[in-house]
């Protein structure tokens, strides 16, 4: 009765911690979730801030902006759980921030100077080119399967170039009698640059690795005019020999949600961070996550890339042959027999 009386006590007292783990387990997941989505919060608005306030758009130089920018990606990186081994990295991903973690030796080294410069003239003509820059350049990664597998297979670091069209777009005020000056004459509506990356996934754990390897450059361009097709067409397509051992790198996964993703790769002494984010909605097959745009875009790279890369003689059935050179003769006969006279069949000869 005793031992009955001490197992029922441990039983319930077995629950009742089981139940406080439950619920710690439960509050220890939500406060991490939170805290994941607060850091995530912060770390996208710091994109925006840092690609506004930089010279170079998303391409962040200055020193305290990279350490933030690296701090914050870092805390993200910490409250989140590692990369699923089965992540959907497939789609189209915008740049938003990217930067390195080695300052340039000639800037650090170079002392400030006991007086101030001049105002710099220009200054108002290169915050304009800056602006400019930024609003019409965009850099997209496309991850990409090429087959039903789901399997990574091409990775695209596409730029993606706007023209402006006329002078005062290019530097504001700076010159008002001639902003309305024409700088398109061909109007060029896009121009894309297309770096063509054979893609594999090399490892999943601990960390989500993929390699790369440069294969071809595609430089594609629209426009309206005479001279260039309102679709887009190819203006150079160069393929990259021995991409595997001159031009092959990797870059790691160390964040990623629906719609937001961290990367970091190394070469040499100098490592990279990038921020990007997702276009389009998740799903199995890369041209089924992308906007109808997107689509026409990869269609003509595609289409281009056909051109690059076609070196392989086309397959054709030895029977097709036959059949088609028996027919083709057959329709000389009938064409040369003479007119009234009998029909006659001719032996076909030996190459027949």
């Amino acid at each position: 009765y005793v031992g009955a009386l001490l197992s029922l006590a441990f039983a319930q007292y077995a629950l009742a911690n089981s139940n406080n783990w439950h619920a710690w387990n439960a509050r220890r997941l939500a406060f991490a979730l939170s805290t994941s989505g607060n850091v995530k919060n912060e770390l996208l608005d710091m994109c925006a801030k840092l690609k506004a306030s930089s010279p170079t758009g998303v391409f962040i130089t200055k020193a305290e902006d990279r350490k933030d920018l690296l701090r914050v990606a870092a805390e993200l990186e910490a409250v989140s759980d590692p990369v699923s081994p089965d992540a959907e990295l497939l789609g189209n991903w915008t740049l938003l921030s990217t930067t390195n973690s080695v300052e340039s030796p000639l800037k650090s080294a170079m002392p400030s100077l006991p007086f101030n410069l001049p105002a710099n003239p220009l200054q108002a003509i290169q915050e304009s080119l800056q602006d400019a820059a930024k609003k019409s350049v965009n850099v997209v990664q496309r991850i990409r399967s090429k087959n039903d597998s789901g399997m990574i297979d091409r990775v695209d670091n596409v730029i993606e170039f706007t023209p402006l069209k006329t002078l005062g777009e290019l530097i504001g005020d700076a010159a008002s009698s001639l902003k309305e000056t024409d700088i398109n004459p061909l109007e060029v509506t896009s121009a894309n640059v297309a770096l063509v990356h054979k893609g594999e996934v090399q490892s999943t754990t601990p960390v989500y690795r993929t390699k790369i390897a440069l294969e071809s450059i595609i430089v594609t361009a629209a426009g309206t005019s005479q001279v260039l097709d309102p679709e887009g067409q190819m203006l150079l397509g160069v393929n990259v020999p021995l991409g595997e051992f001159l031009n092959a790198g990797y870059f790691d996964t160390t964040y990623l949600d629906e719609d937001t993703r961290i990367s970091r790769s190394k070469v040499g002494p100098i490592e990279y961070l990038r921020v990007f984010s997702r276009q389009g909605v998740i799903g199995g097959n890369a041209d089924e996550e992308n906007t109808v745009e997107d689509e026409e875009e990869e269609a003509e790279i595609d289409k281009h890339e056909l051109i690059v890369f076609e070196d392989d003689p086309v397959e054709v059935d030895d029977d097709e042959i036959i059949e088609e050179a028996v027919e083709v003769d057959e329709s000389e006969s009938e064409s040369e027999s003479p007119k009234g006279g009998d029909e006659y069949e001719t032996e076909p000869d030996s190459t027949e």
